[in-house]
């Protein structure tokens, strides 16, 4: 058997602005990275297939207000990352939130309209709002007419999963990352 070099890799690498790899995303990841949470600041609502980095991104605005000192949350909707609706009280205190994938919930009219609540007070105390779903708004399936507008008049981002110079980019920061 021969010898075998231990490699130091972690699992998960902390999602940042930096680390995102934008490919046609440039003008998302640079509105994101002054996007503060402010009161004033739309309601931002970024859309795209799996592996358009919504994820990564919303875990990236997350981690900037946390380093500006604000409190921050992300929500996740998926069957197994949805918490129980009473989750969401009191979120409306938060600097910044982030809902992720409301494709998961849409049509559930209970979700919707604990979720169009949420932002009302949200919103009225000034905070910031980050949501993401798959598709586009209008074509998620919100049957909850407050909470289908109010992510209708977000200020919409459609995200494009990198094509393959971009996933090569990607592979080869990573890897520089860890020291390959």
């Amino acid at each position: 058997m021969k010898d075998q070099m231990p490699l130091k890799l972690a699992a998960r690498e902390r999602a940042s602005f930096d680390n995102y790899v934008p490919g046609a995303n440039l003008a998302v990841l640079e509105h994101l990275r002054r996007y503060t949470g402010s009161p004033g600041e739309p309601v931002l609502y970024l859309h795209g297939p799996d592996g358009s980095g919504r994820t990564h991104l919303v875990q990236a605005v997350c981690s900037a207000a946390a380093a500006r000192g604000q409190t921050t949350v992300r929500v996740g909707l998926t069957d197994t990352e949805r918490l129980p609706l009473a989750a969401l009280d009191g979120l409306e205190n938060l600097a910044v939130v982030c809902i992720e994938d409301l494709d998961a919930i849409a049509g559930q009219r209970t979700w919707e309209a604990a979720l169009d609540q949420l932002c009302a007070r949200l919103v009225a105390r000034g905070g910031g709002l980050v949501m993401t779903g798959a598709r586009v708004a209008v074509a998620a399936g919100f049957t909850h007419p407050g909470f289908a507008k109010r992510v209708a008049q977000a200020m919409d981002f459609a995200l494009a999963p990198l094509d393959a110079a971009g996933f090569a980019a990607l592979l080869a920061a990573r890897a520089g990352r860890l020291g390959l």
